[in-house]
């Protein structure tokens, strides 16, 4: 969590909200009324009336999932920042692995939280964007920091090795046979490697240790 200065009295900040669930956009708007600077300007469940709607309604501050249908939430703070780089994005998302959290903020996101993060968690984020600030929510934070130590502290010697192989190229098979058990034992480590590292797929696996040049 980051710490931010006073905000100036007195100064409305737009918000839009980008959000495929009805239910949701609901109860985050009520989130932000409590808060009496904040003025929704457009509730929205996809990226392109949003970027059609964006020189109307000028939002200081867009708040997005990242999982939307077909859209990728990647995409819009890509777009956004790219027509409108003052505008400040902060990713509300139940992804909670560092792949997710990592390619929001390359993309130019200033705050990422969970879903499930307390509501006051919301208000904190949009006043540390509108300073200029990056903003990571407690649970974000934490789980960065267990994903920085896991390769060194929580995988086992054979989790690590077969993230070795993993990083050759070689299948379940190919790793059952240099490492001499069966297929299903590799496939067990594969899915407690994913599941200690907050990851949801092999891919991000591979993305995350070529990422960090990690060494198994």
């Amino acid at each position: 969590m980051f710490i931010f200065g006073s905000m100036e009295k007195n100064r409305l900040i737009p918000i839009a909200i980008v959000d495929d669930h009805r239910l949701f956009r609901f109860a985050l708007v009520s989130i932000l009324k409590s808060d009496p600077t904040f003025q929704i300007v457009g509730e929205f469940s996809g990226m392109q009336p949003l970027m059609v709607s964006l020189n109307q309604l000028k939002p200081e501050v867009i708040i997005t999932d990242l999982s939307m249908d077909n859209e990728s939430g990647f995409d819009l703070i890509a777009k956004v920042k790219g027509a409108y780089p003052t505008i400040k994005v902060v990713v509300m998302s139940m992804h909670k692995d560092r792949f997710h959290i990592a390619q929001a903020m390359e993309r130019g996101a200033e705050g990422y939280l969970y879903k499930d993060d307390k509501p006051e968690e919301v208000i904190l984020a949009i006043k540390a964007a509108v300073l200029g600030k990056y903003y990571l929510s407690k649970s974000v934070a934490d789980k960065l920091a267990s994903i920085d130590s896991a390769p060194a502290s929580q995988l086992t010697k054979k989790e690590r090795e077969v993230v070795h192989f993993i990083m050759q190229g070689l299948a379940s098979k190919q790793i059952a046979g240099k490492m001499k058990v069966s297929a299903r034992t590799v496939e067990a480590h594969r899915y407690n490697i994913l599941k200690k590292l907050g990851l949801s797929s092999i891919t991000e696996l591979v993305k995350l240790v070529a990422e960090h040049k990690i060494q198994f």
